[in-house]
């Protein structure tokens, strides 16, 4: 015994065949559509006899018999069926074909207990189909049972055999009794592309006393699953419903995604177009199979979606300050949370890869410098990047310029700490801050710094690989220029002229200050630097010591 046959959905209405079967005079209603069988044969098996003829005694016919109870075949309900001599029950057409192969068009639904061109019409040897009605509502049983001979004989019947239908299940059970033969068509055909058939030259073939053949429709309904998780997504989440069945197939799978109860007028699901979730919502489905069968509904997890990023803000003030300022950075995201703080103190643009604020180990920023940062968020958004104010350190003043002719005096020396590590070695740098006189056209200085183990540079802004760095800056706009080259001697030549704008300022502007900042950095990578305040009408001079 084996499933020959199981061809793709088939395309048929339940409203159609209802009404087909009402221009026959057969009654049905309404149901799911087609069915998938799955057969099994048994031994062992008894006859229980018809007792109501049911009038069909002839050669080639059918007669109109009407059902107890309803009879639901190939997700069809019927109260009425065509009863053919020929050993066959059609559910919507009366055909008198004495025997062919299945699928056979004309006969529509039919259950063929054992196609075969049979005899009825010798009702005095016993010839007949007789039917018997057996237990109790909501559970009894309906028997049809064939006594005939191969066409066409009168007497004793040589073909015993009852179809037995059951008002508490829509499988189909043949039991046979003494068969002159046993090996012609017993199937179930839900339509031209829906059939099962019993094999009856396999195990279980040919049929005879005591063999029951048993179709039993796919009662277990699909299992659909969603990928729906629990993480973040910065775009709504695009759902992927997974629906499977190893019976007669899935049909649709229909969805809700605004919290209501999803039914079979609701969104049928096409993984074409996938639903889309909102942050918070959920969507809810299920599934139905060709034969009718519905999972019940399930429920995705609520879909995270975080569209906004981070918004982060600094503490560094634009005001001067006595001296470094260490940054606080705060961050806020009101959606899946801040992840990390990146940020740079070099004038370097952050990124992932950029040092991650710690509030425990906050950055230092020096006069001239700022930081620049920005946050992201568990969901993967990105903050803009922001720049802090420039810190401008407070320093001291300058010594009062000396009378016109009189020799330079040199003002207050500040020197920075010695680095630790092989720069400890290295000849520091100091500022001194003589007096002199700008010129009205050339405002410059020059100094010779002594070469070592590591190179002496210098610089407009901070960092670039330079060792040393000096930088003029009022009001953190650029005040001088500065060259660098090296001597025939192997000592770094500096210079550093002021700009118009710088000599202007210094000019007009009694407050205006000059403030140059030399700024170190060992080989092991600490720093160091040292900041003075040149008044206007003054320039410095850079000296080793």
């Amino acid at each position: 015994m084996r499933r020959l046959h199981k061809a793709p959905r088939p395309l048929r209405a339940a409203g159609l065949i209802c009404s087909l079967v009402a221009l026959l005079g057969a009654g049905c209603v309404a149901s799911a559509s087609a069915a998938t069988y799955a057969v099994s044969s048994s031994t062992g098996a008894t006859l229980v006899p018809g007792v109501d003829d049911a009038g069909n005694h002839c050669d080639d016919c059918t007669s109109t018999l009407a059902l107890p109870f309803d009879v639901t075949f190939a997700g069809v309900t019927y109260t009425s069926a065509a009863l053919s001599s020929n050993g066959n029950l059609q559910f919507s057409g009366g055909d008198n074909q004495t025997m062919g192969t299945v699928p056979y068009g004309p006969m529509g639904p039919t259950i063929f207990a054992y196609w075969y061109d049979l005899y009825t019409s010798d009702a005095a040897s016993g010839q007949g189909v007789f039917t018997t009605t057996t237990g109790v509502a909501p559970h009894r049983s309906f028997v049809i049972e064939w006594r005939a001979t191969e066409c066409c004989s009168a007497g004793t019947p040589t073909y015993d055999f009852e179809l037995v239908l059951r008002e508490d299940s829509p499988a189909i059970t043949v039991v046979y009794g003494a068969m002159e033969s046993g090996d012609q068509n017993i199937a179930v055909q839900a339509g031209p592309s829906d059939y099962t058939v019993f094999d009856t030259g396999g195990p279980g073939g040919p049929v005879g006393p005591g063999r029951s053949v048993t179709f039993t429709p796919d009662q277990t309904a699909p299992v659909t699953t969603d990928d729906v998780g629990g993480g973040w997504s910065t775009t709504p989440v695009a759902v992927t419903l997974t629906p499977t069945d190893a019976g007669s197939g899935v049909d649709a799978t229909y969805y809700t995604t605004d919290g209501s109860t999803p039914t079979t007028a609701s969104a049928v699901y096409d993984p074409g177009a996938r639903p889309e979730l909102a942050d918070g919502e959920r969507i809810r489905y299920f599934s139905t199979d060709v034969d009718g069968n519905a999972e019940s509904v399930q429920t995705s997890p609520a879909a995270h979606v975080d569209a906004v990023a981070p918004v982060t803000v600094d503490d560094v003030p634009a005001a001067v300050q006595a001296g470094p300022v260490t940054a606080t950075l705060t961050a806020t995201d009101v959606g899946s949370g801040v992840d990390a703080t990146y940020y740079t103190t070099d004038g370097d643009v952050p990124t992932t890869a950029s040092a991650v604020y710690d509030p425990a180990h906050r950055p230092v920023l020096a006069g001239g410098e700022r930081i620049r940062y920005f946050s992201t968020d568990v969901a993967g958004n990105a903050g803009t990047v922001q720049a802090s104010a420039v810190v401008t350190a407070e320093v001291p003043a300058p010594a009062p310029p000396a009378a016109p002719g009189a020799a330079p005096v040199p003002g207050p020396a500040a020197s920075a700490p010695v680095p630790p590590g092989p720069a400890a070695s290295l000849a520091w740098l100091h500022v001194s801050l003589p007096v002199l006189t700008i010129a009205p056209r050339s405002a410059r200085f020059a100094a010779d710094l002594p070469a070592g183990t590591t190179t002496f540079a210098l610089a407009r802004s901070f960092g670039h690989g330079h060792t040393v760095t000096t930088a003029a800056v009022h009001a953190r706009l650029p005040l001088a220029r500065t060259t660098v080259r090296t001597t025939s001697a192997g000592r770094v030549r500096v210079t550093l002229r002021l700009s118009a704008f710088g000599r202007r300022i210094l000019a007009r502007h009694p407050r205006a200050r000059l403030v140059l900042r030399t700024f170190y950095v060992a080989p092991d990578g600490s720093r160091a630097h040292s900041t003075r305040v040149v008044s206007r009408r003054s320039t410095p001079a850079l000296s080793p010591r």
